[in-house]
């Protein structure tokens, strides 16, 4: 590709893909196309070299895809996240990259499509700063093997518009995030192949336009089938299989599943119970999947009641499964029906071969004639000299069990002497080599072994086998311990690697290198690994089917170097002493083993040349050794989040090469201990959420002049004030201090000097005082300060905040007396994303017009509960990025600006409670598809009608317009048009006319419907309201007439009638609350299960009230609703 491409400076688009001969690098000189929108370069797989960090510089970047270059190698460049406008990034199949996904594309405000899969070796973290990605519908992460940790709980913040997350054969761990259940346009999940564990969380039944979920092939996932999954009323298919862990039934639930077509459920054998006879009821299921699990019972008959749509059912390999074969099933058009190995009894019914293509009733107790099997392969238990099935036409017989001998199979046993060819083809087979392995040369014709993928030799004879991520499905044989020459084994990252970890591994003397991380094996750590005499490396992390100890054997590896058994949670026991017989142990990785317990040995002193020593996450006890002081080579040591207790002793000040200390999370008590100060090369340290340490921060801390990052918090018993010696800490580029809540004095001037300080949190301090330094407003690289929750604080912001050009995020919300102007300086800040200033209730003056400038960033804008006054800009409008504007409880006046109809990307609009807007509710509003919440209440001077353009809100969810009595009209019958709505409430507001008989087409989403207190509402309520599946209906206090419908009350909670002049009998309540007129000596309506029955007007005297205030008599719900209302709840 010519470097010359560079010169086209003008050039928009360029497209160069799928030239297969093409070589050489991508040129760097592409880095000068400043105003191209659209790039791609894939499929032109003979290019080499990186991918050029000058793609930073492409400032107009739209569209980017990059794939299907695996010759392509080093890192994606950070750089990309620089792209201002970024929409779509595409970079995929490309095998050579590795590294990690840069944290950088968290600030790619405008992204919409990510997908990075099956990238080589790319690994590391799931950045959490992937939560602020509020324009994001797909993120596709899959098949990045060495892709680890946990998913970020932020992802749920992604609740807009995230439609896609693919997270499919990773290594990632931890639990399914029940923040995940947040994201109401999720409508692809894949969790297939993962580490992940814990319960399935219920939450995601909240996920209402969820289509597709796939939850399988995870051996660490427990509990049960959540019955929440059935509210999924909108999923087509549904994989919930090879869960060797989740216990329970099918729920029942399940048949709620309207839109289904998929169901599988299998390999899952700990799931019993019986097959739901509510499945029958699911009119579009195309494809059914159940075997190896442990149902019993029979087929339910209620299967004969299935569509013409259904096409395959497999109810197959399940022992419990008996009874007869339902006559209804042969009402069903299927191609495929394999009710194979069950205990099935009785005649086989006379199935339709009309469309059969496969029919498998073998391995049952089924008798009676298969009369014509069309063109169908049949199988079936026709074999033998006694059949148990008549059947001439059927393609296989299978011999009747009484028809041949028992045979008895002899045991499989290596023999002791064997060629390497034949060690290798047993572990190939046992191992699933020629089913599951990755593609690869093994065993084919004039492949000599030495020349196998993954295999290297020295003189003919095996000495490495990497077989890390190649998809091995077996167990590991016995027969892999006479490879006598092998010295580097990885097995890594193969989850389908099952059985125990050969006592035989013990024989390969010459071993140096052993990992067996991110597998399935189980049994316990064995003994015999510690005659590995050779062995430097030792990694088994990720493995949570393991049980037992650590074998003390392990105290013989003398020429052992690096240890790291952690995070497997079933290992039990203590460290052992034995360990400190490993005198050239350099680390030593021993967490997130939440069973291992114990003390410290105090013979981890002996360890001289030990670099890392991590333990956290473990319920370890007692002191912390008084020996580790002596480890003078000691680089890192974390002991948080376990049981350890005593005092932090001053000998730390002995470890004078350590630079990362960790003791969060513990029982430890007394004082920070000064001497701390004397780890001049400390990089990070952690010392937060301890609740019994008392004193104060020592200044010393502030000699510790390389430290980067520092976390100081939750600690309700330190006392004292902030060092100013802090301000010395030049490097630190992460601070945080927060719920510190007994520290007092006020925030130092000095932490203007911190030139490096990326990342600073102060909040939830009560008794600090005094002012927000204006030095803070020097910090060239602050990217994200959030001081709140300060209650002590008082001044005003300072204007200098507006220098930090690198600002993402500033809150800055609920602080005391913080008061006067938000400074007009703000609007230098190009790269703000969320401003928060609300709840500060001293804030004054007008909102600066100047915020308009931030229109390439800002997402959050929240001003809520504050005295700031005069009109809204109509400059605001300019902000395309805004997701959230938060206008509630101000003193702003004028009218509401058109203008804000431009907020294309606005999720959430809240102006309310402000008594000086007037103007009517701009049908420019009608303009923001992306919508989802829309709060516009409480505004007495605001008059018109409700715009007939609020029915084009197409995402709307929630719809608020209520205590704003001017406003007159009718309700527009265009919200029936309103598909996403969820949540509607008016009250209080002139509305004349009736109901749209248009709200019955709101869809199943519609849970909540407030329409009262409006006398001017009156006609009939439409029968159409009967349609939809409510939760809450409030039509109370209105002017409506006649008979009251029909209500479905399978959902119902609350249905409020009372004060109409409503006839008519309700006949059934279910379980819900209703209030009608239907108490006194002549109801208007009738209604004998109903909670409160209020008395008609016509039988008690008339009575004026002097006030607007609730009936005489009311339920306590509604007393409490005005409370609630009154005080700004």
């Amino acid at each position: 590709l010519p470097t010359e491409f560079g010169l086209m400076t003008k050039l928009e688009e360029l497209y160069v893909y799928e030239l297969p001969e093409l070589v050489g690098t991508i040129p760097t000189e592409l880095g000068s196309l400043l105003s191209l929108f659209e790039l791609q370069l894939r499929g032109n797989s003979k290019m080499t070299g990186s991918l050029p960090s000058e793609f930073g510089k492409l400032q107009s970047l739209e569209y980017l895809r990059i794939s299907d270059m695996h010759t392509i190698t080093g890192v994606i460049p950070s750089e990309m996240g620089l792209l201002p406008n970024l929409e779509h990034a595409y970079i995929y199949c490309m095998h050579g990259l590795s590294g990690s996904i840069p944290s950088e594309f968290g600030l790619l405000a405008q992204l919409i499509e990510l997908e990075l899969y099956d990238n080589g070796d790319i690994g590391g973290l799931i950045p959490s700063e992937f939560g602020l990605l509020s324009n994001l519908r797909v993120l596709a992460l899959g098949h990045n093997y060495y892709l680890t940790g946990s998913i970020p709980t932020q992802l749920g913040q992604l609740s807009t518009n995230l439609h896609v997350l693919e997270l499919e054969e990773t290594q990632l761990s931890g639990t399914i995030p029940t923040e995940l259940g947040a994201l109401k346009s999720l409508g692809y999940l894949d969790l297939e192949r993962t580490q992940l564990g814990g319960a399935i969380p219920s939450e995601l039944g909240s996920l209402s336009n969820l289509v597709e979920l796939e939850i399988s092939s995870s051996s660490f996932l427990e509990g049960t089938l959540p019955s929440q999954l059935g509210q999924l009323t909108n999923l087509q298919k549904l994989f919930v299989h090879s869960l060797p862990g989740v216990t329970g039934s099918i729920p029942s639930e399940f048949g709620l599943l309207s839109s289904v077509g998929t169901i599988w459920v299998y390999n899952t054998p700990l799931i019993t119970g019986t097959i739901p006879t509510e499945l029958g009821a699911l009119d579009n299921l195309v494809y059914i999947w159940s075997s190896n699990v442990g149902i019993t019972g029979s087929i339910p008959s209620e299967f004969g009641l299935l569509s013409s749509k259904l096409e395959e059912m497999y109810l197959y390999d399940l022992p419990g499964l008996g009874g007869t074969i339902p006559t209804e099933l042969e009402n069903l058009r299927l191609d495929y029906l394999w009710l194979n190995d069950n205990a099935l009894t009785g005649p086989v019914p006379a199935f339709d071969f009309t469309y059969l293509i496969h029919l498998h009733l073998d391995n049952n107790m089924l008798t009676g004639t298969i009369a014509q099997c069309g063109s169908a392969e049949v199988k079936a238990d026709c074999g033998g000299i006694s059949p148990e099935v008549t059947c001439e036409c059927c393609s296989i017989c299978l011999v009747d069990s009484t028809d041949v001998p028992s045979m008895t199979p002899t045991t499989s046993v290596p023999p002791t002497i064997i060629a390497q060819l034949d060690i290798l083809k047993e572990i190939y087979d046992s191992t699933g080599g020629t089913t599951h392995w990755r593609a690869n040369n093994w065993f084919q014709p004039g492949v000599h072994f030495c020349d196998f993928d993954r295999i290297n030799c020295v003189d003919n004879a095996v000495t490495e086998m990497r077989l890390e991520d190649m998809l091995l499905q077996g167990t590991i044989p016995p027969i892999i311990g006479m490879l006598s020459n092998l010295e580097y084994l990885t097995l890594e990252w193969n989850f389908g690697l099952v059985g125990t970890i050969p006592t035989t591994l013990g024989d390969l003397k010459n071993l140096q290198h052993l990992e067996l991380d991110d597998t399935n094996l189980t049994g316990t750590l064995p003994s015999e690994l510690g005659l590995l005499e050779n062995l430097r490396y030792l990694e088994i992390e990720d493995v949570n089917n393991l049980v037992g100890s650590i074998p003390t054997e392990f105290g013989q590896l003398s020429k052992m170097e690096e240890m790291y058994l952690y995070n497997n949670d079933n290992l039990v026991g203590s460290i052992p002493s034995e360990i400190g017989m490993l005198t050239s142990l350099e680390y030593l990785w021993l967490s997130e083993n939440m069973k291992i317990a114990g003390s410290i040995p105090t013979e981890i002193g002996l360890l001289s040349s030990l670099k890392d020593f991590v333990v956290r996450g473990s319920t370890l006890t007692g002191t912390i050794p008084t020996q580790i002081f002596g480890l003078t080579s000691l680089l890192r040591l974390e002991l948080d989040d376990t049981n350890l207790s005593g005092t932090i002793s001053t000998l730390f000040g002995k470890l004078t090469s350590l630079q990362h200390l960790e003791l969060d999370d513990t029982l430890l008590s007394g004082t920070i201990p000064s001497e701390l100060g004397l780890l001049v090369d400390m990089v990070y340290l952690e010392i937060s959420r301890i609740s019994a340490l008392q004193g104060s921060l020592p200044t010393e801390f502030g000699l510790m002049t390389k430290l980067e990052e520092l976390y100081v918090y939750e600690l309700p018993e330190l006392v004292g004030t902030i060092p100013t010696e802090l301000g010395s800490l030049l490097s630190l580029f992460e601070l945080q201090l927060r719920g510190n809540s007994k520290m007092t004095g006020s925030l130092p001037s000095e932490f203007g000097k911190l030139q490096s300080l990326e990342y600073l949190r102060i909040s939830d301090m009560h008794t600090i005082t005094g002012v927000i330094p204006s030095e803070m407003g020097l910090l060239p690289n602050l990217e994200h300060a959030y001081i709140y929750c300060m209650h002590g604080l008082s001044g005003s912001i300072p204007s200098e905040f507006g220098l930090l050009a690198q600002l993402i995020e500033l809150e800055l919300y609920d602080n005391g007396d913080i008061g006067g102007l938000i400074p007009s300086e703000f609007g230098l800040l190009s790269n703000l994303r969320v401003l928060a200033l609300g709840h500060n209730y001293y804030l004054t003056g007008s909102i600066p017009t100047q915020l308009g400038q931030l229109s390439t960033n800002l997402h959050v804008l929240e001003l809520e509960e504050t005295q700031l006054s005069g009109t809204i800009p109509t400059e605001l409008g300019a902000l395309k990025s805004l997701g959230y504007l938060d206008l509630e409880r101000t003193q702003l006046g004028g009218a509401i600006p058109s203008e804000l109809g431009s907020l294309s990307n606005l999720v959430e609009l809240e102006i309310s409670s402000s008594s000086f807007l007037e103007g009517t509710l701009p049908s420019q509003l009608g303009q923001l598809t992306n919508l989802q919440k829309l709060f516009v209440h409480s505004l007495p001077g605001v008059t018109g009608s409700i715009p007939s353009e609020f029915g084009l809100l197409s995402s709307v969810g929630t719809i608020w317009v209520y205590n704003t009595p001017l406003i007159t009209g009718t309700i527009p019958t265009e919200l029936g048009a309103l598909d996403n709505l969820v949540y509607i409430w008016s009250s209080n507001v002139g509305i004349t006319g009736s109901i749209p008989s248009e709200f019955g087409l709101l869809s199943s989403k519609l849970e909540e419907m407030y329409l009262y207190d409006l006398p001017g509402l009156g006609g009939t309520i439409p029968t159409e309201l009967e349609n939809l599946r409510l939760d809450y209906l409030w039509l109370n206090d209105n002017a409506l007439t006649g008979p009251v419908p029909a209500f479905d009350f399978t959902y119902l909670i609350h249905l409020h009638l009372d004060n109409n002049m409503l006839t008519g009998t309700i006949a059934q309540c279910g379980s819900a609350e209703v209030k009608a007129d239907c108490g006194g000596i002549s109801p208007e309506v009738t209604c004998e299960c109903c909670s409160i029955c209020l008395v008609d007007s016509t039988d008690v005297p008339s009575m004026t009230p002097t006030t607007s205030v609730p009936p005489t008599i009311i339920a306590q719900l509604d007393i409490l609703k005005e409370i609630y209302d009154s005080t700004g709840g």
